[in-house]
């Protein structure tokens, strides 16, 4: 945590929606391992995670790596979104320019 502190930009992970992974259609072992400690992170962990790392210096937040079976753009947004607000962290999820990476296109180029 203490490396990932006062960034300008984060692409972090918000792989998949719990309930979508629970009951989708991958095996049992494969949805253990991606819920594990060693798996992906939630979309409600990734905010959990963000909330602590926010700062006034951050510019831009992208959600990557999200899961196709498992996960929707709006839904990892709005609840990243909904994990900062909640947070006990001074800042909001409007105070940042937070955005979904496209899976199969570029990203625009930003200058940070």
């Amino acid at each position: 945590m203490e490396q990932l502190q006062n960034l300008n930009a984060i692409l972090l992970e918000a792989n998949h929606d719990v309930r979508m992974l629970q009951t989708g259609p991958y095996h049992y072992l494969l949805k253990q391992r991606i819920l594990s400690d060693q798996g992906h992170l939630s979309n409600e962990n990734s905010g959990r995670l963000l909330s602590r790392l926010l700062s006034s210096g951050m510019e831009y937040i992208f959600l990557g790596h999200l899961s196709k079976e498992n996960n929707l753009p709006e839904l990892a947004y709005a609840s990243v979104r909904l994990e900062i607000d909640m947070s006990d962290t001074p800042y909001r999820a409007a105070d940042f320019d937070i955005r979904v990476a496209a899976r199969d296109t570029y990203s625009e180029v930003l200058t940070v």
